[in-house]
């Protein structure tokens, strides 16, 4: 199994660019995000100088500001602004610092066009589509040039009234450019007589992320009056169809999405998150991931390989570990490609204790230039990994460089709302073991939970193939 454990190792060295991050910032900011969205939104005031109170200057009426005032020079402090309808609005944070600085921000809020659908007069029985729309406006002079030119992305439709039914011309999510407008059909079951009115909700992924939400609402309303049908008195009585039972509409939940998207399993893939947070992670209990994104294309990235529970007590007197760390540049092409690039460098070592041989040790320096490509989006994506190791290898008597290409294809497809399933093959010269890794993952809004098998029996060379050439892997990130 020492293999597999040179070969976690490598994957470690790839390892190490998984990051997750859910904030788009600048370093000087004062204020983020740049800009709310229609409902709730957490707003975060930063200033070293620390913060000595917030005032609200001007603000559209739809605009509510909780939480201005004395701030006692803290550093960070977090307010709340409710949007109450998606009309274009503003409002003016006043900052002062703990050195009589006074910084200024005004953020605006998208302006969106609220459709009332009138369908008309639908016989009972019928069933009566009408077509809705999202637009999106390419010269919107609230935002400026840099946000109207980021397009849209719309994650999900969703409506509480069983009668109604939502006809989609493709998958969910889906991007809308400045510019585009979106359609899709809403049909009416008429099963009962009267004037129906109901919201069709439209959930838009926030450009920025924060206090934990993704996306915001935009209704549209549907309006339509149900009508008996015509009398006919050369024929049987028309039958009025059965009322559906009385229930509570189900309660739409808001969209989800993994928050691992940068990686297959443990090799990672060419997908950059934003920047400005980071994760924690372990492969297997023993190796150990993490990373920060200081920038919106580049981040840093570090990890390694605890020693294994017989080293810690000598039963075998083994004794192997491993640490690394790196930079990672990527950037998005078109709406399903993403690229990147980087570097990592790291160290392995290991220890065997002989009563009969002198003390075997070995120790290995690698740096590790590397490309990914990946193609898909947070649902389903296919990724390759691919670079050089230049490894130097240090034994008692003798030094000696071994170098080694690297290979590793992966993905992952979602199955349900919660659910991922996930592949990984991973090739190394001079490493006799061809991994083959499938798991099980479940997601949260900031932690991803693999379970699974790799399966090591696929061998090279002269290697021969374990007498078990089955292991369980398990792997958990948490994302901050």
């Amino acid at each position: 199994m020492r293999r597999y454990r040179v070969l976690l190792f490598i994957a470690l060295v790839c390892g190490t660019l998984v990051h997750c991050g859910t904030a788009d910032a600048q370093e000087d900011r004062v204020v983020y995000p740049p800009e709310i969205y229609c409902g709730e939104n957490t707003i975060t005031i930063s200033l070293p100088s620390g913060i000595q109170r917030v005032e609200i200057g001007d603000a559209t009426p739809n605009i509510t500001v909780f939480g201005a005032g004395k701030v006692d020079c803290r550093q960070k402090y977090d307010m709340r602004v409710l949007v109450t309808d998606p009309l274009r609005g503003s409002v003016q944070l006043v900052v002062t610092d703990c050195r009589n600085r006074t910084f200024v921000r005004t953020l605006n809020s998208r302006s969106w066009n609220v459709d009332i659908n009138r369908l008309g007069r639908v016989q009972l029985g019928d069933t009566a589509c009408h077509e809705f729309q999202i637009r999106t406006d390419a010269n919107d002079p609230t935002l400026g040039a840099a946000v109207v030119a980021q397009p849209t992305i719309l994650d999900s439709i969703t409506v509480n009234d069983p009668r109604i039914i939502v006809r989609l011309p493709g998958k969910l999510p889906v991007t809308v450019r400045p510019g585009e407008t979106y359609r899709y059909k809403v049909c009416v079951v008429a099963t009962e007589l009267g004037r129906m009115k109901y919201p069709v909700t439209t959930w838009i992924r926030r450009t920025y992320p924060s206090g934990g939400l993704t996306t915001y609402a935009v209704a549209d309303t549907g309006l339509v009056t149900v009508v008996a049908p015509p009398e006919r008195h050369d024929t049987l009585p028309v039958r009025t169809p059965e009322r559906p039972p009385d229930q509570p509409p189900p309660t739409p939940e808001p969209p989800i999405t993994d928050p691992t998207t940068f990686r297959s399993i443990a090799v990672p893939n060419a997908v950059l998150p934003k920047q400005g947070h980071g994760y924690v992670g372990s492969y297997d209990l023993l190796g150990l991931t993490a990373g920060y994104s200081f920038h919106r294309n580049v981040m840093l990235l570090a990890g390694g390989a605890l020693p294994t529970p017989d080293d810690w007590t000598g039963i075998h007197g083994d004794m192997f570990g491993a640490y690394s760390i790196g930079l990672k540049a990527g950037l998005p092409i078109g709406d399903r490609f993403n690229v990147a690039a980087g570097y990592q460098w790291g160290r392995s070592f290991y220890d065997r204790q002989n009563p009969v041989a002198d003390t075997v040790r070995s120790d290995i320096t690698i740096s590790a230039p590397y490309a990914a490509l990946s193609y898909g989006d947070d649902d389903s994506r296919l990724s390759l990994t691919a670079g050089y190791a230049f490894k130097h290898h240090k034994k008692p008597n003798v030094e000696f460089d071994q170098n080694a290409a690297f290979f590793a294809a992966g993905g992952d497809i979602r199955v349900a709302r919660h659910w991922k399933l996930a592949g990984e093959l991973l090739r190394m010269e001079t490493v006799g073991v061809v991994p083959l890794v499938a798991t099980a993952r479940y997601f949260g809004e900031s932690f991803a939970i693999d379970a699974g098998l790799a399966y090591v029996g696929i061998t090279t060379g002269d290697t021969k193939a374990p007498s078990i050439p089955v292991v369980p892997v398990v792997s958990a990130i948490l994302v901050f």
